[in-house]
């Protein structure tokens, strides 16, 4: 088969991304189980941008700014589209390569390898086929296909995120970039321990006794009509370079957006998981010290989004779920995705809140 290095395009998914955030029983398992596929992500662009020689089209990646950790939000998502003049068995094993250096350098156990999947898709396209359409049927088959796991690997995984020592082995623990989002605790000049759930939630004034200090508050965001946006961005008459383009000045649109999410989050008082493109998950108390609330919060990310993005027809909804702060955190992640797209995502007009209050 004769490439052309114009038009050949590959996209990329990854995993188990859900499965292992589902493992989490701490606010740092919960951070470290998202980011770590954030970082294999960030990874393998960086190995498509430097050793194939490829085009990234999404997501934004610049490889001199992250070619390396620069932040320990997980800013990277979990589909990656590009255009290369590689054969597929060669990107395939570059990919498989990282693959293998990742868990070499991330972890100490390196038959994790095998935990941690890929898919790769290749498509010839042409001028006037649409880029994000042609990709987004077989992503979400790949998604689906998921390769058989060996239960001792699971629970070794689950071992992993589940104990806060075990996650400071890693080479992903970083005590500067967690201080930052707001994880951390500073014990002293040298010292940090790490924010419990107990912690997060008493964010104002403790000598008023109010019983949302025992209350946590779990929220996860997602774009509204940004797909269609995208799609609608990536197909027309014109050539593919020039939608190329649209699509590239959008989706750096979307990680500035993102980059700013750590600053709102913590000036909250709240813990920021992850902000990968126009996702976004994050543990907060229910009130800030200085009394803003968590709808204010939420309006506060939507403006943010709107006037990056400056766009009219797209927007944010919020899945929001309250707790008491001994809860268990998995069961709280999966009544947060039901909020979101079980039930804000799910309504005709979009831009909307889905909350629920689970009491003591």
């Amino acid at each position: 088969m004769t490439n052309n290095a114009k038009n050949y395009y590959y996209a990329i998914t990854i995993g188990p991304v859900v499965d292992t955030i589902l493992m989490s029983s701490k606010p740092l398992g919960l951070w470290f189980s998202s980011y770590i596929f954030s970082e294999f992500s960030r990874r393998i662009c960086t190995s498509i941008a430097n050793d194939i020689k490829g085009e990234i089209i999404l997501p934004h990646f610049d490889k001199n700014k992250h070619g390396k950790i620069f932040t320990a939000v997980g800013m990277f998502p979990d589909r990656i589209i590009f255009k290369s003049d590689k054969e597929y068995v060669a990107i395939k094993d570059a990919i498989d390569e990282v693959r293998s250096d990742f868990v070499s350098v991330v972890f100490t156990d390196s038959t994790l390898k095998d935990y941690f999947y890929f898919h790769l898709q290749q498509l010839n396209l042409s001028d006037g086929d649409s880029i994000i359409e042609s990709f987004s049927g077989p992503l979400d088959s790949m998604e689906l296909n998921r390769p058989f796991m060996a239960g001792q690997l699971v629970e070794k995984m689950k071992k992993l995120v589940t104990d806060n020592e075990n996650v400071k082995k890693t080479t992903l623990f970083n005590n500067i970039y967690l201080s930052e989002l707001n994880l951390l605790r500073k014990e002293t000049k040298e010292t940090y321990e790490i924010r419990d759930l107990g912690e997060i939630c008493k964010n104002f004034d403790e000598k008023k006794r109010f019983k949302s200090q025992k209350y946590y508050a779990l929220i996860q965001a997602d774009g509204d009509r940004v797909g269609e946006l995208l799609k609608i961005l990536s197909k027309g008459s014109g050539n593919l370079s020039y939608l190329e383009k649209g699509i590239k000045d959008f989706s750096n649109k979307i990680f500035e957006y993102a980059s700013s999410l750590p600053v709102i989050l913590k000036k909250y008082g709240g813990s920021l998981i992850y902000a990968g493109g126009d996702d976004l998950l994050a543990l907060v108390p229910v009130y800030q010290k200085n009394g803003q609330s968590l709808l204010a919060l939420c309006d506060e990310i939507n403006a943010a989004f709107k006037k990056k993005l400056e766009v009219d027809s797209v927007s944010i909804s919020f899945g929001i779920s309250i707790f008491y702060y001994k809860y268990p955190l998995y069961e709280a992640f999966k009544q947060v995705q039901y909020q979101l797209f079980g039930v804000a995502k799910d309504k005709k007009y979009k831009d909307c809140i889905a909350l629920t209050v689970q009491k003591h």
